[in-house]
């Protein structure tokens, strides 16, 4: 291959990172099957769910399907009819944890930090469609009923405190785009707040504060205190926060959540 073909190639494959143009359907549809098993509400499927909430045709599901179980992406259970992740990815995401940068450290210590707010400690990533993920969590040894969650939960919107935490560092045109969209759907967040004007105060108390507390946002009976974990260049790259039960929140210990969780992502600023 000659220098210009060289460049070419080069040129292609870095405006293939962007360019919806290069998109590839059925490589594009197997990410959507896979994400959508990677979440708790949907981890188990039928051929008939995973065409609905994909928008694919039942045939050209069923032909991703078959490609990736071949691959041991996923499963097919014969009695419920059902696909599952499947088992070769658990080595892979072992090994991604251990490949991109920071997330290998900060699984080494959510459990010490679990430990020391006596909570469920999350690691949130915000998805391009305005909706939460769980990337890690960890919870503390001791017995005691608290809240919990699992890998790849999915929080649709951007309540609570950790929603607000992403939402509050981003401009305040977005501010009012995602009122509009909360409003307009009928979100039950949006009924919490007693004015649009209240909404975005508490966004600016969260910016300058640089941490939110939430109650029954997201579920009655359930608080969070979170806080921003910030990239290199000062954007928001993901968000640590304490899941608990509304009945354990005390405003002191929501303070000394913060104080550590504040600590914590100070230690962790750039590793993302």
């Amino acid at each position: 291959m000659d220098r210009e073909e060289m460049k070419s190639v080069e040129n292609t494959e870095n405006s293939a990172t962007t360019d919806v143009a290069y998109e590839v359907p059925s490589v594009a549809l197997a990410m959507s099957i896979l994400k959508l098993l990677s979440r708790y509400k949907t981890q188990s499927c039928t051929l008939t769910e995973i065409s609905k909430r994909t928008h694919a045709s039942k045939t050209t599901c069923l032909r991703v399907l078959r490609t990736l179980a071949r691959g041991d992406f996923i499963r097919y259970d014969k009695v419920s009819r059902c696909y599952s992740l499947g088992a070769y990815l658990i080595p892979l995401g072992n090994r991604a944890s251990q490949m991109v940068s920071g997330v290998s450290e900060v699984m080494l210590e959510l459990p010490r930090l679990a430990e020391k707010v006596g909570e469920t400690v999350m690691l949130l990533e915000r998805l391009p469609e305005d909706a939460v993920i769980v990337l890690a969590k960890a919870a503390p040894s001791s017995e005691v009923a608290r809240a919990d969650v699992s890998i790849g939960q999915l929080f649709a919107g951007l309540g609570g405190a950790f929603g607000r935490c992403f939402l509050a560092y981003d401009a305040p045109s977005a501010w009012r785009k995602h009122w509009m969209k909360m409003t307009a759907t009928g979100d039950r967040v949006a009924k919490m707040w007693s004015s649009q004007e209240t909404f975005y105060e508490t966004l600016e108390t969260t910016r300058r504060v640089g941490a939110a507390v939430s109650h029954g946002e997201m579920a009655a009976g359930f608080s969070s205190v979170a806080v921003p974990l910030f990239a290199s260049d000062g954007s928001v790259a993901l968000v640590l926060a304490v899941l608990l039960l509304t009945s354990q929140y005390q405003e002191e210990r929501g303070k000394a959540m913060i104080r550590i969780l504040q600590q914590t992502a100070e230690r962790w600023r750039g590793l993302f």
